[in-house]
């Protein structure tokens, strides 16, 4: 496992666009925008800052939930009226849902992967609505991005091999070294959050690394990167601190044919992902998802 520091109650909006807090949509109306009611007087104090971890004519795997972030917790008695001005409409319409995963971070995903080629359209619609503490939330947002080609990745560690998957058919097999058992790779549906060709990681004072070719796949640091060191020991043994070891070669393919929000799974490792530590969406099932 490594730390990098150089990262940092139904309502449809429209026909194509669901939102809720427990469920499917099916009908509803437009609620009213933060411009609508800035005009009715905005709140004082600082505004409460929001982010949405997509960007605007961005290419997305078919995993990519939209994550929005809040400066500051917002209480479980504002959370339906920040949702109520939150729509994601999809091109094809797909079902999907908002769902708290901590109180400063409400998260979209579809009920299914998205379709390749769909057009999102994400609108957060809170500027100047009121916060906690007489304060506001900063600002409205539109973001539109793509969906592009499916992408999939299995992890076996009984097998120590990579098998990436085309539209659901195998085009490729790396083998690779996952964690050592003290420090172990995570089992779980994950979601590739960031790709960097090059990073540098601290560890202490007098230790740190600096790789090639890195897609993150959690909060705390567990990545796919190349590992030049451990070739020997690919698809023999696990000797990583958590991470998914390749070769410089394979590395490279996996980096420039992999998109942010394309599918990993990892089976057969001693520890089991823990909720939320990266997205962590698409290791919960529909039901479980959709329940409050």
């Amino acid at each position: 496992m490594s730390v990098a520091l150089a990262l940092g109650t139904a309502l449809l909006l429209t026909a194509t666009a669901v939102l809720f807090a427990a469920g499917p949509a099916h009908a509803g109306a437009t609620p009213p925008t933060g411009a609508d009611l800035r005009a009715g007087g905005r709140p004082g104090g600082d505004p409460v800052t929001s982010t949405v971890e997509l960007r605007n004519g961005e290419v997305y795997g078919v995993g990519m939930p939209v994550v929005l972030k809040f400066g500051a917790p917002v209480p479980a008695g504002t959370k339906t009226e920040v949702e109520r001005r939150l729509s994601v409409r999809s091109d094809p319409p797909q079902v999907g849902a908002w769902r708290w995963h901590s109180d400063d971070q409400v998260i979209y995903r579809p009920r299914d992967h998205w379709r390749p080629g769909t057009r999102l359209t994400v609108r957060s619609e809170i500027g100047g609505v009121a916060a906690p503490g007489g304060r506001h939330f900063d600002t409205d947002r539109t973001i539109t991005a793509t969906i592009g080609r499916r992408t999939t990745f299995k992890i076996t560690n009984a097998t120590k091999q990579m098998q990436v998957f085309r539209d659901d058919k195998l085009v490729k097999t790396f083998p690779v070294s996952l964690g050592a058992p003290q420090t172990p790779t995570s089992s779980g549906n994950m979601l590739i959050m960031s790709r960097e060709s090059r990073a540098f990681w601290v560890y202490s004072d007098r230790d740190s690394l600096d790789v090639r070719y890195a897609e993150r796949l959690t909060a705390d640091g567990e990545y796919i990167h190349a590992a030049p060191w451990s070739v020997d020991d690919q698809g023999r043994n696990n000797v990583s601190h958590g991470c998914t070891n390749l070769s410089t070669e394979n590395a490279e393919w996996v980096y420039r044919n992999s998109q942010v929000g394309d599918p990993v799974t990892v089976t057969g490792t001693e520890k089991r992902l823990a909720p939320g530590n990266g997205w962590t969406v698409w290791d919960m099932s529909w039901a479980d998802y959709t329940r409050q």
